[in-house]
């Protein structure tokens, strides 16, 4: 515009001066004038040029501001409408700015009708004045200048349902501290406030008294106390435990530390119960149990004490006992047993010592056995039979044999009483011996435990394959859905080949307990100790540790489950006896050759080659009268629930079943030794 402006001056000016001026000076004047002016242009029209670059680079660095600012936009778009709570911007006059989804959706309206609205007036406080005027008193207080309000308030929905809302307003201001937005934000605490009254109504109708306390006070309690100290709510809230349980449960004092010590046990260490004597508010004292849980709410601490009248209890105590001491003392074998639906689940819970020592177990072990440990008639296919005559009559006499725990026969009578309690079906048998026990010696002995052991194996065997049922299954599901380069499918693998060697052993088991022969076939020792090292390995402590030196090339006429047996139960036996404080495990195998007149006397073989297998433990060791009953049935020096007594057992007639034998050597305290 201001080249075109001198151009179009230029000419008139020029004009106007030669007219104007006359001669040489006039023509002067008039060109000087002309060249001022095109210098003057040529300057106007290089500041624009600069002028238009500048611009160019400017508009380019404000296209790149505005795409920042779009995307921090998008960034704030995506947090704010995918909040799970109710959110809203607002002006600093409390104007809708925007609204989260979440929002819009409990409203029951679209953006564009909420939108630019105040605050108070929108369908979430519309409804109560009440609900408008907290709104209100909150805005006051951010735009006087507080960071953050909070309040409760109730929202009904457009379904006319009722909503509970722990609300806040946050101020979001610029560096000198202005207001420049508003952020509302509402969590729905309808379900919490739900489980809180979940919580009172399991509360009060909890059959046991309950106390809560806080700080040492009732803060409150539910109906069943009021019942059992026989006083109103307002005598019990506000007062202390010592107020109703003076006495204290360890010394039975009545300064009330007893129980003030007690609860502070629990709150340091954990659940507390204890017995004392708990008053009514008539005066009277009744014996009662206290359970003392400490609770942690909100970080909060509260003491919850249950109360139990032990008043009957005592009563049926004292009956109980002197039943039991009846029982306990009778000179002929007394036993109670529960019926169930398999001849496994007929299970004793009680025996008296004339029972025990009939059988020749202590009383822990006879209550680890079932009918099918114990009875040499009774059969998964008669037993339905015999209780059902038993139940028809109420009390039956029959004679019948019993498998004593060395596993000779005993002939004994027994009278059976049936009835129910509590629609529970119950068996009390009182049995007399009508025989002399006898005894076998040497083989014959050995030979009815081990038919112990066959029995007792073929009563699990079939329990043993549910159980594998379902290993199979799960892991051949699991194979399938992992990939072939998965680093699961190696494990897997491992525990299907470990069911595989498990299956096999049932059948072993089986075979056992009918009395047939097992699959023998030539086997190489070395490999399958390999292997069971590998499955031993993961299953033992840190602290103990293998050695092991696999040496043996040569095979042996065996089944190889059996083999993986006898190593997995002579390492099971080395390790337990180093659980307390570690130790080496070791195993060896080697090729040896037995001369017929080896220098050791109770090894006793043909002439020839063998397999030598030796485990050594650096555990506990024995005495020699552990060690002369180490292979017999049931017997075991672990503590109750850690062992049955059959590992060795087993071991020793897999060992002589293929002509073979077993030796161990030990001293207490020194390990020991099998070979």
């Amino acid at each position: 515009a201001t080249l075109f402006f001198r151009f179009a001056l230029l000419p008139s000016v020029v004009g106007a001066a030669t007219g104007i001026g006359t001669g040489m000076e006039g023509l002067r004047i008039s060109s000087s004038f002309a060249w001022a002016v095109v210098v003057l242009d040529g300057l106007v029209l290089s500041i624009a040029v600069a002028f238009f670059l500048f611009n160019g680079k400017l508009r380019k660095e404000i296209a790149r501001g505005r795409q920042g600012l779009l995307l921090e936009e998008k960034k704030f778009q995506a947090v704010f409408h995918n909040e799970q709570q109710l959110c809203g911007l607002l002006d600093p006059d409390g104007i809708v700015l925007a609204l989260n989804r979440q929002a819009l959706a409990t409203a029951g309206c679209s953006e564009r009708q909420l939108l630019g609205r105040p605050f108070p007036e929108t369908p979430w406080w519309s409804h109560s004045a009440v609900e408008q005027k907290k709104l209100r008193r909150a805005l006051d207080n951010i735009i006087a200048g507080h960071d953050a309000v909070r309040f409760d308030t109730i929202h009904i929905d457009s379904e006319q349902d009722v909503h509970y809302l722990d609300f806040f307003l946050n101020s979001i201001r610029n560096a000198e501290g202005e207001l420049l937005y508003i952020l509302a934000q509402g969590h729905d605490v309808t379900a919490l406030r739900h489980d809180r009254q979940l919580y009172r109504s399991l509360f009060a109708n909890t059959p046991e008294p309950v106390l809560l306390l806080k700080d040492g006070v009732i803060i409150d309690c539910n109906r069943n106390v009021l019942q059992i100290f026989q006083c109103r709510r307002e005598q019990v809230l506000g007062r202390q435990p010592v107020d109703l349980v003076p006495v204290s449960p360890a010394a039975g004092d009545s300064d009330g530390a007893g129980i003030a010590q007690v609860t502070g046990d629990a709150v340091r260490t954990g659940v507390q119960t204890v017995k004392g004597r708990a008053r009514r508010f008539d005066g009277t004292f009744f014996a009662a149990e206290l359970t003392i849980i400490p609770l942690d709410i909100g970080g909060t601490g509260y003491v919850q004490m249950i109360v139990k009248d032990l008043t009957l209890a005592k009563q049926t105590h004292r009956e109980l006992v002197m039943a039991k001491y009846a029982f306990d003392h009778s000179t002929l074998p007394i036993t109670w047993y529960v019926a169930g639906k398999t001849l496994k689940q007929c299970r004793f819970f009680y025996v008296n010592d004339a029972a025990c020592k009939a059988a020749g177990y202590s009383r822990e072990e006879f209550m680890d056995l079932s009918i099918a440990d114990l009875s040499l008639v009774w059969s998964e296919e008669n037993f339905r039979h015999i209780l059902d005559n038993i139940r028809r009559q109420g009390a039956v006499t029959y004679e019948t044999r019993i498998r004593h725990r060395d596993g000779h026969e005993i002939p004994i009578e027994m009278n059976t009483s049936y009835f129910k309690l509590e629609n529970r079906e119950y068996f009390f048998v009182i049995s007399e011996e009508i025989s002399q026990r006898k005894q076998l010696e040497g083989e014959l002995r050995q030979a009815q435990k081990m038919e112990a052991i066959g029995t007792l194996a073929g009563g699990v065997a079939h329990d043993f394959n549910n159980i594998l049922t379902a290993i199979f299954g799960y892991t051949e599901l699991a194979l399938y859905k992992v990939t072939a380069d998965s680093e699961l499918r190696r494990p897997l693998e491992q525990v299907r080949k470990a069911a595989e060697r498990a299956r096999g052993l049932v059948q072993q088991i089986l075979a056992f307990s009918r009395k047939t022969g097992e699959q023998q076939h030539p086997v190489e020792v070395g490999p399958i100790v390999r292997e069971a090292l590998k499955l031993l390995r993961s299953s033992i402590p840190a602290t103990i540790s293998i050695e092991s030196s696999v040496e043996s090339k040569g095979r042996v006429m065996a089944d190889s489950t059996q083999i993986h047996q006898i190593v997995m139960n002579l390492c099971t036996n080395g390790y337990q006896a180093m659980r307390e404080h570690g130790g080496i495990l070791s195993i060896r195998v080697a090729d040896v050759e037995c001369s017929g007149e080896h220098s050791a006397p109770d090894i006793d073989l043909p002439p020839g080659p063998y397999v030598q297998l030796t485990v050594k433990d650096t555990g506990t060791g024995m005495d020699n009268e552990t060690r002369k009953r180490i292979f017999d049935p049931y017997f075991t020096t672990k503590d109750i629930g850690e062992g049955t007594g059959l590992g060795l057992a087993v071991v020793h007639g897999i060992v002589r079943g293929y002509r073979g034998t077993i030796t161990v050597e030990s001293h207490p305290g020194r390990g020991a030794t099998f070979t």
